[in-house]
């Protein structure tokens, strides 16, 4: 897996003006080449997307609670666009 550091740095000096001297990429191509790119790919896909009270295995509705979704995993009510780590897609 790529420093994510280092792609965050590389692409920082793009940004402020293509510093490639200082820049950890420098030697392969200049700014945004193809190394970088993939691995900024790389880190984004590393990322777990967030899974909402409305789409997660957790959470359920009533017609009493809608639109507030009871959390099983916390036993308490959440609004439907609520995200928590244990979020888990339905």
């Amino acid at each position: 897996m790529p420093d994510r550091e280092k792609v965050i740095n590389a692409i920082e000096c793009c940004i402020d003006g293509c510093l490639c001297a200082e820049c950890d990429y420098e030697g392969i191509e200049g700014c945004w080449n193809k190394v970088l790119l993939t691995d900024a790919i790389a880190l984004l896909k590393e990322q777990e997307a967030v899974v909402r009270c409305k789409d997660c295995k957790h959470g359920g509705t009533d017609s009493v609670s809608y639109p507030q979704y009871w959390c099983s995993a916390h036993s308490e009510y959440h609004d439907a666009d609520w995200f928590c780590a244990d979020g888990k897609k339905k």
